[in-house]
């Protein structure tokens, strides 16, 4: 709490961490918070701000931890997380990620909420790339609500999001602004039970915003509704999506 922590890394080694919770040998770590620090710096390869390694196929072994009010920016993932269970991600602000804001892998019980992924133009002075964005893979009871993503640049016109869901069940998105977005808006593949409900998705004016939302063909017992969508020059569509998951979307062009 209340830590400063800013250039504990190698540029030139794989993997680092400014904080490493590690149990993917065995034990547990368990009931922790992280709050009220300044937690950035310099970018490594494979580098995060904040990594929790749990044990293979176990989320059990690192849970019931807090992480609130801090900065956290300047690494390939921000906050990196592998097998965690019963994890509050909330009121948080995240600067830049070179690869991706949030990363979280086989996680269980998580509410990521109130944050501010922002893109101050401030910071870029030089030309640098810089995507952002959250993945939440194989994951399952998520809330990711009230969070404000700018600017994202992750993916590409065909691939890609600035939300990416895979492989997740019982996850509920709603409340969001994802704005600025250079190619895709929300992204859900091969997942079940996924509620995304009123967002706020724009495209950056330059960018050309392929879709807003695409959803998956492997996507079931899900719904997309009360979204507001508009693509800057591109696209504002909702592609993927059949009737029976979309109601009462607003389509602006």
């Amino acid at each position: 709490t209340g830590n400063d922590i800013e250039y504990n890394c190698d540029p030139s080694v794989r993997d680092l961490a400014d904080i490493l919770i590690d149990v993917s040998s065995g034990g547990t770590v368990r009931e922790g918070t992280i709050s009220g620090n300044t937690i950035q710096a310099i970018q490594s390869p494979g580098g995060a701000n904040i990594r929790f390694s749990g044990l293979r196929g176990n989320s059990e072994k690192i849970g019931l931890w807090s992480i609130t009010g801090n900065h956290i920016a300047t690494q390939d993932m921000n906050i990196d997380m592998t097998n965690v269970r019963g994890i509050s991600i909330t009121g948080n602000t995240f600067g830049s990620a070179f690869d991706r804001n949030l990363v979280i892998r086989s996680g269980h019980n998580l509410v990521i909420s109130g944050n501010v992924f922002d893109r101050n133009s401030d910071y870029y002075t030089r030309k640098v790339t810089v995507p952002g964005g959250v993945l939440l893979a194989e994951s399952r009871h998520v809330i990711f609500s009230q969070n404000i993503l700018d600017g994202v640049e992750q993916g590409d016109p065909d691939n890609g999001a600035a939300l990416t869901i895979s492989s997740g069940e019982d996850i509920d998105i709603y409340d969001n602004q994802i704005i600025n977005v250079a190619y895709r808006g929300i992204a859900v593949a091969d997942s079940r039970r996924v509620r995304v409900h009123g967002c706020r998705i724009t495209g950056h004016s330059n960018k050309g915003m392929s879709e807003s939302i695409r959803v998956g063909d492997h996507v079931t017992e899900s719904s997309i509704r009360d979204n507001m969508v508009s693509g800057g020059s591109g696209r504002a569509g909702i592609i993927g999506v059949s009737k029976k998951i979309r109601n009462q979307n607003i389509i602006i062009p």
